[in-house]
């Protein structure tokens, strides 16, 4: 996007609803420089436009990794993070990924990179606290994840148009007193849908009036992760989806919260025109976005990359794989159609079609759990 395309607005320090003396000792008691000022340097200052982002969570998991000389793709992070792991309480708009906390514990869990995560108290938001905390961490050179307000993010006018929706950003930089951060932002999508980046700045009373929670990683030399490892963690979480089931309580996760979903969509020929057509563009919205879509993005990407490693399975195991994510498109365009048309009798068919596109790729992800188990890993080297 173009500087003209952003909105952005200049503020003057009190907007921060800080006094400048807490501003101030703050700053020293980071010992940035006396202007307020600190930046990561040398982090994304050409936006990699080679570089497709399926989510914005993976994406910036991704940018810090890379901050830190690990280089990883955004597959490998999704398994490492058990993305595939949905969770789903029986209402339609909760379907989608699991806690952004439950993901992070994932990630260290699998490459011992120490991430810490605070949750920020929406009653009683402490901008002073907060603020603390983000000088501290970029002083110490690590940059941060955060899950925002889409309604904050105004340097993008589809987002300031979407509140109530979460988004995350990658925060590398701020200058207090000139009311600024520098965050870059790896899955902006312009109204045709075509993914975008920005990397820029932003009101930084912006951030602190809508962060919901942040993470960061620990400052230590990381080994890089090994494909052994990510094989492993695939296995693991492969496994974990295949047995998801659902709860007295009606929550559920893994394959069973597809399973339970289609059978709820049945309900959908009680609906009148209006709710029917609202359903339809609901359910679309969190299979293309916040789950199925970008499930079988990763995992046909993840068995790509790591076709060799998959031993004689490897290349069926894509193919496989392509063909439900072949489907999936046309399941999702039937969908969309039968939305807008308010066609109820293509509904039954469409569930049909879903059934058989799940069993497809149960049998695939079993072929993939299978091969991934193979893999051996290395036992660590001696000192």
């Amino acid at each position: 996007m173009s500087q003209n395309d952003k909105t952005l607005v200049s503020l003057d320090i009190d907007v921060l609803g800080l006094p400048p003396e807490e501003v101030q000792h703050i700053i020293d008691s980071v010992q940035v420089p006396e202007n307020g000022e600190i930046v990561v340097a040398d982090l994304l200052q050409i936006m990699e436009d080679r570089v497709v982002i399926n989510h914005c969570f993976y994406g910036v998991v991704r940018g810090m990794l890379n901050q830190k000389g690990m280089t990883l793709e955004e597959s490998d992070i999704y398994m490492l993070c058990n993305g595939p792991f949905i969770a789903y309480n029986g209402q339609y708009d909760t379907f989608g990924q699991c806690p952004m906390v439950h993901m992070l514990k994932e990630l260290e869990a699998h490459t011992g990179i120490g991430v810490h995560y605070k949750v920020v108290d929406l009653s009683a938001r402490d901008r002073v606290a907060i603020l603390q905390d983000w000088y501290e961490v970029l002083d110490s050179g690590q940059t941060l994840l955060l899950h925002m307000e889409t309604s904050n993010l105004i340097y993008n006018q589809l987002y300031v148009e979407s509140p109530g929706k979460g988004h995350v950003v990658q925060l590398y930089g701020l200058h207090a007193e000139q009311n600024t951060a520098h965050i870059a932002d790896y899955y902006l999508l312009d109204k045709a849908g075509q993914v975008l980046g920005y990397n820029g700045t932003i009101p930084l009373s912006e951030l602190l009036d809508g962060v919901v929670e942040y993470a960061y990683m620990s400052g230590e030399t990381e080994h890089t992760v090994q494909p052994e490892q990510l094989m492993s963690a695939c296995a693991e979480h492969v496994a974990e989806f295949l047995a998801g089931s659902i709860d007295a309580d009606g929550s559920a996760n893994g394959m069973a919260a597809y399973r339970y979903l289609n059978t709820q969509l049945a309900s959908m020929q009680e609906l009148d025109d209006a709710a029917f057509e609202a359903t339809c563009a609901l359910i679309y919205y969190h299979l293309r976005i916040e789950s199925w879509m970008h499930l079988l993005r990763y995992t046909t990407q993840f068995v790509t990359d790591h076709e060799g490693l998959l031993g004689a399975d490897g290349a069926s195991l894509r193919s496989g794989m392509e063909g439900v994510q072949q489907m999936a498109r046309r399941q999702l365009m039937m969908l969309y159609k039968m939305g807008i048309r308010r066609d109820r009798a293509a509904l039954d068919r469409y569930l049909a079609n879903n059934e058989r596109m799940l069993d497809e790729f149960e049998m695939q992800l079993k072929k993939l759990q299978y091969a991934a188990s193979k893999v051996s890993v290395p036992a660590p080297s001696q000192p």
